[in-house]
């Protein structure tokens, strides 16, 4: 605490006409009002990042506030206000010590360094008041008009202060430093600094010109509360245009909570000599060329927030522009940017003037349009899935057909999405948020492939079918007796069914075996009279276990009767066929159960003898020729 000094003081007060008071608020203004629309209005500066903390983030009184003058009696027109205490009791007459603010209300480590700069023993801060942002420089400087004042002015001067600091950092390097400094030196501005031995004589004058004036209580009528306090002074900060800072003001009361300062803010000010205005990088626009001509209307305008970068559009103008050379000069820009028809083929560079309504200032940044064609999309196919019962329902992954969907387009130039109806894919929401994995039953669902940034689309229906889990596809219709003409194919039989295929035997329950015996016989193989075969179908996907067993019968006719007297023996066959007729036989050949020629011999005899020991054991399909008819058999080579 502080300790009254154990020698005489001599207090002379300020002969001083009657001032009126300024006034405060804590509540006219939010704290980020405090610094976008009190601190920084008018200097093109945007910030980012702002916070705050005082009394009341822990139980007590407010310290952060707006404060306004009137007429001369103060330096400062109005600003910003940071108190150790509370600033409804900052306005004048000095009719009282200020020293509110409770005592777990904590201080700040930065304001104990300037503490420390000019102090010695132990020494705390308490009742800290801050305010700080980010901001990108947009000049080569900065100054702020401030005023310091305090109740420790006079008795307590020579040797006991509170402290603020204003804490400049540059975020790119980290480096810091403490602008609110005496002109000239390093040494920080506080009631040890700043002081007039004419208020007490026990210690000298330190940067006198500096004190602006001091009350004694219950004095003429002053325009704060408080005993003392320093002229209008002014921190200077040299900046790097573009470059982003970090700026703290804080103020803290020294080892205890009583006898309380506060700093006085007016504004920032920018040089505008300076002054450079930086433009944000605009995005490329993708409008739908709906003629196909290589030509779309577009929006240039919705680049507006992208070339402000965050700044404050009060303080500036965004015009667009078809050349470099116009937009530089600011001349014929374009009248209506909000309904733009590019003017070259498909891809046209804008470009972007960002003028300060405060400055002399400009920048220019340029962004492509570009006229995208209707994009296509491919036809898909059905997703069939097995699902629960009874409901029919399952998971179902819509995005298995996005290549067909794409259908040969660049995927990073398309986004596709997923929707329950047309109307809500026509609109572009709500769409499907999970497509990978989307519970349904049956459904048609629809799809929008959409050109990303360009809002150029298309739509299309994915059909979705569940089938219970217990579908089982059934076997092909058709009569199950047949008559055919010799030389007829297995595509010659009528049955009806989806992708039927032909077999040799009536298959197994369960999945199809991977034998032999289980390979489809080709289309093209040769019918064999009282041979039966087995047709399957395949639907959804799914073949049919049961098969449709069709018996061949050939028709009795002019082929017949060539061949009433025919034999063949042995069957299976080893290595000879013998083979006899009524007729003179002309030829033969012999085929396997894939269609393909494998054997053939010129006969022209009533009989035959033919050496089979040169093919691989299986079956075969042998066709006589005789008089122009013919007539085919089936045989089992061991």
């Amino acid at each position: 605490m502080k300790i009254k000094l154990p020698f005489f003081v001599t207090l002379l007060p300020l002969l001083a006409i009657a001032q009126t008071p300024i006034t405060t608020s804590g509540t006219q203004y939010t704290p980020q009002q405090l610094v976008t629309d009190v601190l920084l209005e008018g200097t093109g500066i945007t910030a980012t990042n702002i916070t705050s903390s005082t009394g009341t983030n822990f139980g007590s009184v407010n310290g952060l506030g707006y404060f306004a003058a009137t007429g001369d009696s103060f330096p400062l027109e109005n600003g910003i206000i940071l108190s150790t205490g509370d600033i409804s009791l900052a306005p004048g007459p000095n009719a009282s010590v200020q020293s509110a603010g409770a005592g777990n209300w904590q201080g700040d480590a930065d304001v104990l360094a300037v503490m420390q700069q000019v102090g010695t023993g132990t020494i705390t801060a308490m009742n800290a008041t801050k305010l700080e942002f980010d901001f990108t420089a947009v000049s080569g400087q900065i100054e702020i008009n401030y005023v310091f004042a305090a109740e420790e002015y006079g008795l307590y001067q020579c040797g006991y202060s509170d402290a603020f600091t204003m804490l400049l950092t540059d975020i790119s390097t980290g480096a810091s430093e403490n602008i609110a400094v005496i002109p000239g030196t390093v040494l920080p501005v506080n009631v040890i600094t700043v002081r007039n031995n004419a208020y007490n004589n026990q210690c000298p004058s330190m940067n006198p010109q500096y004190f602006g004036e001091y009350s004694d209580q219950g004095s003429a009528p002053t325009a704060t509360n408080f005993n003392g306090r320093t002229v209008q002074m002014t921190a200077y900060a040299n900046l790097v245009p573009g470059n982003s800072y970090h700026l703290k003001f804080a103020i803290a009361d020294r080892n205890d909570t009583v006898f309380d300062s506060a700093l006085f803010i007016e504004s920032i000010n920018v040089s505008g000599e300076n002054y450079v205005t930086y433009a944000g990088t605009p995005d490329t626009q993708y409008a739908c060329d709906n003629s196909g001509l290589g030509f779309a209307t577009f929006n240039l305008a919705e680049n507006d927030s992208e070339v402000l970068d965050g700044q404050n559009p009060d303080d500036f103008t965004v015009a667009y522009f078809e050349t470099m050379l116009d937009a530089e000069n600011n001349a014929n820009a374009i009248n209506d940017p909000e309904s733009y028809d590019n003017i070259e083929l498909y891809t046209q560079t804008i470009y972007a003037r960002l003028s300060s309504n405060l400055y002399e200032s400009h920048a220019v940044v340029s962004f492509q349009i570009t006229a995208v064609p209707q994009p296509f999309a491919g036809e898909t196919e059905p997703i069939i899935v097995l699902g629960n019962i009874p409901g029919a329902t399952a998971f179902v992954n819509l995005t298995t057909q996005e290549a067909v969907i794409l259908d040969g387009q660049d995927p990073e130039s398309f986004e596709i999405t997923y929707y329950t109806s047309e109307i809500n894919a026509a609109s572009g929401a709500p769409s499907i948020s999970a497509p990978e994995a989307y519970f349904t039953a049956s459904a048609t669902l629809y799809f929008r492939l959409e050109h990303i940034g360009g809002g150029c689309h298309t739509i299309g229906e994915i059909e979705v079918i569940v089938l219970p889990s217990d579908y089982e596809t059934p076997a092909p219709d058709g009569d199950e007796e047949q008559q055919f003409e010799n030389g007829d194919t297995l595509a010659d039989l009528e049955v009806e069914g989806e992708e039927v295929q032909w077999y040799d035997n009536a298959g197994q329950a369960g999945p199809p075996n991977t034998t032999d015996t289980d390979t489809p016989l080709p289309l093209s193989t040769v019918l064999v009279d009282g041979t039966t075969y087995y047709a399957s179908q395949t639907v959804y996907g799914i073949e049919s276990v049961q098969r449709l067993a069709v018996t061949a019968h050939v028709t009795l006719g002019t082929d017949e009767s060539t061949f009433s007297g025919f034999t063949s023996f042995p069957n299976p066959v080893t290595d000879v066929l013998h083979i006899t007729n009524a007729t003179s036989l002309e030829s033969a050949t012999i085929h396997n159960l894939m269609g393909q020629q494998v054997m053939s011999a010129e006969i022209n005899t009533a009989s035959a003898h033919l050496d089979l020991s040169g093919l691989a054991k299986g079956m075969y399909f042998v066709t006589l020729r005789s008089n122009g008819a013919e007539k085919t058999i089936r045989i089992i080579k061991e």
